[in-house]
This record gives C-alpha cells, sequence and structure tokens, in this order.
C-alpha cells in the first residue's frame, strides 16, 4: 500500500492540496470470509473441512486481529493511507440474516448473531477510513423494504423480503455506528446474481444469460442503484474482465463461469462484442 500510495503522489494528475487523499482508498482483502475459509472446493464442489469455520466465533475473531493489526502497522508506515474496512462475501455469517428472508444466520449457535459482532476492531472502532462491502442480487429484489431489520425478523421468522439491500441485513449497531462516523461507504462489487449465486428462495432468476435477458439486466442494475440510500459510491462488477468460462453449474472445473457471466462483452473471432444490456445501462441516466 505505501508503494502504491508513494507512486500515486508523484503522478502529474494529483495537483489539488490533498486531492490525493480524496481519491486513493485501499481494500486490503476480497471476501476474507469466503476465501480464507472455504467449505467446499470450488473446481470438484467436493466438501472441505477447515478449522475454525465460519459458524465458529474463533475465525471472525482471528480475522479481526489480523486486519486491526495490518491496520496500524500500515499506519505506523504511511499515516496518509486511506483503508477500507474489508468486504465480507455474503451469506457466509458475516451479517446475521439470510439476504432476502427472515432466516437467521447463527455463529456459535446463537440464531442473529453475527461475525460482524465478533470483529469489533475493525467494524465498531475509529480505525479505517471507510467501510467497504459486496452486494448480489436475484431479479426483482432492487425496491428498498421498510420493514427489513433484525428486529422486526425476529417477530416475523417466516418474512420474504422484497430487497436483498445488503445493508438492511446488517447488525442494527453497525448500521448506527456507520451513520455516527460519516466515512465512505463503497460498494466495490454489485450486480444481478448469476446462476452460481443464486439465492435458495430464489425470487425469481436470471437465467443463464443476462445476453439473452438484457433488458431485465440493465433495468435491474438502474432500479437497484437508484434505490441505494447507505453505500455512497457503487461499482458494478465486473466489466472488464476478459475470461471464457461456460458451465452452467459453476463446477466441474471451469472457475472462469462466474466471471464471464458477469462481464460486459463477449470475445468472437472478429473480436469484442459490447453485450446490449450494458450498451443500454450504461447510456442509463443515473451514469
Amino acid at each position: 500500500m505505501e508503494a502504491i500510495y508513494t507512486w500515486f503522489m508523484h503522478q502529474l494528475w494529483f495537483t489539488a492540496p490533498n486531492q490525493h487523499e480524496a481519491q486513493l482508498y485501499f481494500e486490503p482483502a476480497n471476501e476474507p470470509n469466503n476465501e480464507w475459509y472455504p467449505n467446499y472446493d470450488k473446481k470438484t464442489g467436493q466438501q472441505i473441512d477447515i478449522a475454525p469455520n465460519l459458524p465458529s466465533s474463533a475465525s471472525w475473531s482471528q480475522m479481526d486481529a489480523y486486519f486491526s493489526n495490518l491496520y496500524d502497522t500500515a499506519h505506523a508506515k504511511q499515516s496518509h493511507l486511506q483503508i477500507l474496512a474489508p468486504p465480507m462475501g455474503q451469506r457466509k455469517y458475516a451479517e446475521p440474516m439470510f439476504l432476502g428472508k427472515c432466516g437467521f444466520m447463527a455463529v456459535d449457535g446463537v440464531n442473529g448473531q453475527s461475525g460482524y459482532d465478533f470483529m469489533p476492531k475493525t467494524y465498531n472502532s475509529d480505525r479505517f477510513e471507510g467501510y467497504s462491502w459486496h452486494n448480489y442480487w436475484a431479479y426483482g429484489t432492487e425496491q428498498l423494504d421498510f420493514n427489513m431489520d433484525v428486529n422486526y425478523c425476529f417477530n416475523h421468522s417466516d418474512y420474504i423480503s422484497t430487497s436483498q439491500h445488503l445493508f438492511q441485513y446488517l447488525p442494527r449497531w453497525m448500521i448506527d455506528h456507520l451513520i455516527q462516523r460519516k466515512k465512505p461507504v463503497f460498494m466495490t462489487e454489485a450486480d444481478v446474481m448469476s446462476p452460481c449465486q443464486e439465492d435458495l428462495h430464489n425470487v425469481m432468476t436470471m437465467a443463464n444469460s443476462k445476453f439473452i435477458r438484457s433488458a431485465e439486466t440493465q433495468l435491474s442494475l438502474h432500479d437497484f442503484i437508484v434505490n441505494e440510500s447507505f453505500a455512497n459510491y457503487v461499482i458494478v462488477w465486473l466489466l472488464v474482465q476478459e475470461d471464457d468460462g461456460t458451465d452452467p453449474n459453476c463446477i466441474n472445473g471451469d472457475a472462469n463461469y462466474e466471471i464471464a457471466w458477469h462481464e460486459a462483452y463477449y470475445e468472437q473471432t472478429t473480436g469484442v462484442v459490447v453485450r446490449d444490456w450494458f450498451r443500454d445501462w450504461w447510456m442509463g441516466d443515473e451514469n
């Protein structure tokens, strides 16, 4: 981080005083709960036994110690670094509820107890200059649902929500902390769910291709971003990656399928073709 910061500081386009600090943030890891504590092999689909695992508070305490120490060490070397609290993978015990419904996850066997509850030095402290998270949603869940929060769900356990905006599923203390600190919030990955990510209760599937359902895709992106009322910045994923995965089951050795599904273009022997959904969405009024 220090090397990247120093390189940016020497670029000519940082001319205004303190402008470099306003534009440069670091994300210290990508979905560490998902990537550091896997419960299956993505290539084979076989289960993996790992200890501690995500339903155990020990895994979250490990991550809390790691990220708080990383922040302190980095700032001791370069105090101007702006580091975001890391984005966790959704539906992996970070938030207390499953996205889209009043179904509680349970860390240490306690319903509604989340991984975030065991990371106070990272998410409930004065460390970090902002926050980031990832948000994927099922088509048809772009609107906000003003019923949906943890307290409502304790009394309405069968409730299915029309919203899959992640902030509505965070612990109440975390939402209050984010509001009080007034630090920027970045949604560093955002998109309609692919078949690899489909929610279990499956409000409405986007089928196997954005290309086939381009009108629904661009409308879903537009509506979700317009209705998002918590994140300051929404970054749609993954527009410029080039992969050619084709396996609709997202396993069987084809790790590229997930990326290929999200990208904004596809490759042909004659060149790159921009997908209709991307063109229509990119020209929309929220951009």
